[in-house]
């Protein structure tokens, strides 16, 4: 299960070292071990995390080099958290503790459960065989229930973090919490949200972007070609609609970024090439401007900000737009035909570090 997560708004948005353009290849590696593909790479306190399957890695991101790894035992997922030496992921179905430098388990709990989302003391789970299924939040020192809450609106697709409050997009549904108490401000059905907003029109796919103060952005894509696409901007304490962007076709926003009082967005890839970038006023809902120019000719997958650069790319192309200039700068296409920026995208200590999760390759480009 690929749950993306908003965590105090920042994906990956400090690389380390100031970045320049244009980059160049200068390490790659594949991964002959684990299964069929890669999970989406993960970075902390300067560590890169590579699973797939029963294999887990951890690699200097500096030089390099695989401080350690484990295979043919456990079952692991993604590394969802890390600092203070410690890294929290879900291993053979249940939530684990490992030390960062050696590997070693810290804790690892008994019944099945999956981390979806992290925030500075705790973890949240998916208690998926619980009866009734619930949200579980955890310690993040021994991974002790502090409490837990019934999701009636199904599995968590995303999650959004910011401060004390936390917001889990569920298949039918949103639910808005405390951290600290577990207290409920509020859970509804997609379809009665957006009845409130849109009576007199239906969507099909949503997605929510980041959590900044009261403000939580998502987005939906039309069902038909009578109607367009919509960003919207909701005030998670009483539940009211601040604004709504509407789009010029039935396309649903991709991955939504906020960034210095301004949101970004591409288009969702399954809405083919069109994939210009659009900036909207985060607190009016205005455009400010949106780009003449798709990013790449496949697509825009898990872009970044990084040092006022919005990054993405897909396939065996990236492009990187300079929010200042309002404008592309530089575009890369990898030489060989390889879907080379297909997974996750992640600047760190100078380097754009990206994945060809099919391939199991996975690439060090630096900023010159």
């Amino acid at each position: 299960m690929l749950i993306n997560q908003y965590q105090n708004n920042l994906i990956y948005k400090s690389s380390g070292k100031r970045i320049n353009v244009p980059i160049e290849l200068e390490f790659q590696i594949k991964i002959e071990k684990g299964g069929k593909l890669l999970s989406p790479l993960s970075v902390f306190e300067g560590n890169l995390y590579i699973q797939s399957d029963d294999y887990l890695a951890c690699v200097d991101c500096s030089r390099k080099a695989i401080l350690w790894e484990k295979e043919g035992g456990q079952r692991f997922g993604f590394p969802r958290d890390g600092h203070s030496g410690k890294i929290f992921l879900t291993a053979d179905g249940k939530p684990a503790c490992f030390e960062t430098h050696t590997g070693q388990e810290k804790w690892i709990l008994p019944d099945p459960e999956t981390i979806v989302g992290a925030s500075k003391y705790s973890i949240l789970c998916y208690a998926r065989k619980a009866n009734p299924r619930a949200l579980v939040c955890r310690s993040k020192v021994n991974g002790e229930e502090l409490w837990r809450i019934p999701l009636k609106f199904g599995a968590p697709g995303a999650i959004a973090i910011s401060g004390d409050i936390y917001v889990v997009q569920a298949l039918k549904g949103i639910f808005i919490g405390q951290l600290q108490s577990g207290e409920t401000i509020r859970q509804e059905s997609s379809s009665d949200l957006l009845k409130r907003f849109f009576p007199n029109q239906t969507f099909r796919y949503w997605s929510i972007g980041p959590l900044v103060d009261d403000h939580l952005y998502v987005g939906f894509d039309s069902d038909n070609d009578k109607q367009n696409g919509v960003l919207i901007c909701l005030s998670v304490s009483n539940g009211d609609l601040i604004w709504s962007y509407e789009m010029n076709s039935r396309a649903q926003p991709g991955r939504i970024l906020y960034d210095g009082g301004k949101v970004y967005f591409d288009i969702n890839p399954g809405w083919g090439s069109d994939n210009w970038l659009t900036c909207i006023d985060a607190t009016t809902g205005e455009l400010i401007y949106k780009t003449e120019e798709n990013f790449t000719a496949s697509g825009c997958a898990n872009p970044i900000i990084v040092d006022n650069y919005f990054i993405g790319g897909y396939g065996k192309e990236v492009a990187f737009f300079d929010l200042d200039k309002q404008k592309f700068i530089w575009r890369y296409r990898h030489k060989h035909n390889k879907f080379v920026f297909g997974g996750s995208l992640i600047a760190f200590g100078g380097y754009l570090i990206a994945s060809d999760i099919s391939e199991k390759e996975i690439y060090w480009f630096k900023f010159n």
